[in-house]
């Protein structure tokens, strides 16, 4: 019974998984949905460090920090999405400098 119970909880775990995976693909697969993803991850800190040097605003950087690597993780199921928010990411860059 328990060997049966744990088999059922793992599958409603992967399908759970898949399901939230579905729906990041959905927004990421939109250009719009990368241009939010990258403006979140910016505003996250991804890479860029939380140390201040003053323990309560290192903690906070590090707490938004946190969410935005939670997003890029997110990226691991759909690596060409990543790549290509990159690019774009790129272009844009490119031309607000022409600009």
């Amino acid at each position: 019974m328990d060997e049966d119970l744990r088999a059922e909880r793992e599958q409603i775990r992967r399908i759970q998984m898949a399901a939230e995976s579905q729906d990041f693909q959905a927004i990421a697969t939109l250009p719009e949905g990368r241009r939010l993803l990258r403006r979140l991850m910016g505003e996250c800190g991804v890479f860029q460090t939380s140390f201040t040097g003053e323990g309560l605003t290192a903690a906070h950087k590090e707490g938004k920090r946190v969410i935005g690597l939670w997003v890029l993780e997110q990226f691991n199921s759909c690596p060409d999405l990543y790549i290509q928010l990159l690019t774009e990411q790129t272009n844009d860059r490119r031309n607000s400098i022409d600009d």
